[in-house]
């Protein structure tokens, strides 16, 4: 199997090292590692630069254009037949690529593997792991899962190139859900492949109060509605309405406990009725209208 590696950075100067190590670190010789550099202001380029690892490229865009143009760029530059895709701020964990290139071994029509994670703070803490247990849904109909989950973490991603370059480029316009936009438009014609062992650690920021849910309302959910419509004939009505009272849900209660003012709260709290009447854990969603609600918010920051 003939990899290549894909790293998009931006101002990465404190972590791309780390990346680079993770690499190097795995039992598998890579055809190439290709380090998008999107434009960044700091010593990105000169972290590159510096890395010994074997078959490192640098490509770099003479701006900041974004994760997606990154990644189109990236894969362009290719030549290998499989594609491994790392943010220059997560680490792969050992024997990353062997376990993947065995679970493709046990499911050659597979056109992607990904495998399970963790997140961990500033301080190196664990938040959450997540794809330990197998999904119900079967390989060649993984795309259910990605509809109702972001199930498929970028930084886990092994991709066979005709898969993705079939599929089109990534969307430029999403500055959220491009990858999961991505992801369904391959399981949407190929088998998955999923190891259910924690072997990506992906290291999280500062949050944004409202940044994120705000975007998963404006571009999440909008992309999850266009395949929900464009896979309507291979859905029953019952899943299709389930997959979106579950968005609707997940994004509402973001919304809503963002801690900002009464609109964004009022845009949570609306989502969250919407997965209600749906049919979403009524009572534990409408509980969940009144709980995040500004006046309860105050009472329970004075009494």
């Amino acid at each position: 199997m003939i990899v290549s590696v894909i790293i998009p950075a931006y101002n990465a100067e404190t972590t791309l090292a780390r990346a680079l190590g993770s690499v190097q670190a795995q039992d598998f010789r890579f055809h190439e590692v290709i380090v998008v550099d999107d434009g960044s202001t700091d010593e990105t380029v000169a972290v590159a630069e510096r890395s010994v690892l074997d078959g490192l490229r640098l490509v770099r865009h003479a701006g900041n254009r974004g994760s997606s143009a990154a990644l189109n760029t990236g894969i362009a530059a290719a030549s290998g037949d499989w594609i491994a895709f790392l943010d220059a701020d997560d680490q792969w964990l050992p024997g990353k690529m062997s376990a993947q290139l065995r679970a493709l071994e046990q499911q050659p029509d597979a056109a992607l593997c990904a495998t399970g994670f963790e997140t961990v703070d500033a301080s190196g803490a664990v938040m959450y792991r997540y794809g330990l247990e197998p999904f119900p849904e079967a390989p060649a109909v993984f795309w259910k899962r990605l509809l109702r989950d972001s199930a498929v973490a970028k930084p886990s991603v092994l991709a066979r190139r005709d898969a993705l370059v079939d599929a089109g480029p990534f969307d430029e316009s999403l500055t959220l859900g491009e990858d999961q936009d991505m992801w369904l438009r391959i399981a949407a014609r190929h088998p998955v492949a999923y190891v259910h062992e924690v072997l990506l650690r992906v290291h999280t920021g500062a949050p944004s109060l409202t940044g994120r849910p705000l975007r998963e309302r404006d571009q999440l959910l909008p992309m999850i509605e266009r395949h929900l419509l464009a896979l309507w004939g291979r859905l029953d009505e019952p899943e299709a309405r389930t997959i979106r009272a579950e968005r609707w849900a997940r994004t509402g209660q973001n919304l809503a406990s963002a801690q900002a003012d009464w609109t964004v709260w009022a845009a949570g709290a609306r989502l969250l009725a919407n997965a209600a009447m749906a049919g979403h854990r009524p009572a534990e969603t409408l509980t969940a209208i009144a709980k995040t609600s500004p006046p309860v918010r105050w009472l329970k920051r004075h009494l």
